[in-house]
């Protein structure tokens, strides 16, 4: 395989892969921090440990498989350092909460490339990933608490009302996680619906404009024959007058 056709697949690759890394990115910077925010039980922190490592693998795979399509394997690395502390991060145990950190640049630039490519796309994965995951994380931080989300049904009601900004008020969160989780989904239900009316405005004005490009490059009727002629015809008489002129 040539230089020319691995920087091919390598760029297919970067392209194939930016919305799943983008919702394991947040997935991953979520899983962190529950352990740390919520109460959970031995087997309830087992099953998010084992979540953490199974995300991990995907991100030491992605990068894995993107340093040997590189045709510049050393520079690669020293370009994408974040990623290479993303995946070693996890054998730093002391240094967990850094991880957050050295991926949130990791996530901004895959928000950035899905958004100027797939807005819809990442609007409604973005909508589905934050409703699921913000419902499982307010279940478990307020579960034993005095609040009247008593189980995940629950929890999902609250989320889709929550992120629609209706709030019922039927369901509300009583912990201070709980509460910072329903901050982060009103501004996302705020911003998603900001990036869906600007994409289908987007849309109008493409749509617009296309018309309009399409019409200017509309070819011309053809000229009929018997006009065809009828020039010409004028032009020699006009010649002929001249040299008329020219004689007399």
């Amino acid at each position: 395989m040539n230089h020319k056709q691995r920087t091919q697949l390598l760029i297919a690759f970067e392209h194939k892969t930016e919305v799943p890394m983008l919702i394991l990115s947040l997935i991953y910077v979520l899983l962190a921090l529950v352990p740390d925010l919520a109460k959970l039980d031995d087997q309830e922190r087992y099953f998010i440990n084992q979540l953490i490592w199974l995300v991990w693998g995907i991100f030491a795979t992605e990068l894995g498989i993107k340093i040997l399509l590189s045709t510049q394997r050393w520079r690669y690395l020293i370009q994408h350092w974040q990623d290479v502390l993303i995946v070693a991060m996890p054998f730093l145990r002391p240094l967990r909460f850094l991880r957050i950190l050295f991926i949130l640049p990791k996530t901004w630039r895959q928000t950035k490339a899905v958004l100027r490519q797939k807005t819809l796309s990442f609007i409604g994965l973005t909508s589905l990933l934050t409703v699921m995951l913000s419902s499982a994380f307010v279940y478990l931080v307020e579960k034993g608490s005095a609040s009247p989300i008593k189980d995940y049904s629950d929890a999902l009601w609250w989320a889709m009302t929550t992120i629609t900004t209706v709030g019922y008020g039927d369901m509300y969160p009583v912990t201070s996680f709980g509460r910072g989780v329903a901050v982060f989904l009103m501004l996302t239900g705020i911003t998603l619906f900001g990036l869906l009316t600007a994409s289908v405005a987007s849309f109008f004005v493409d749509d617009n404009q296309q018309t309009r490009l399409s019409e200017k490059k509309r070819p011309l009727s053809p000229i009929p024959r018997h006009t065809f002629h009828l020039a010409r015809f004028r032009y020699q008489l006009k010649e002929k007058q001249r040299q008329h002129h020219k004689r007399k």
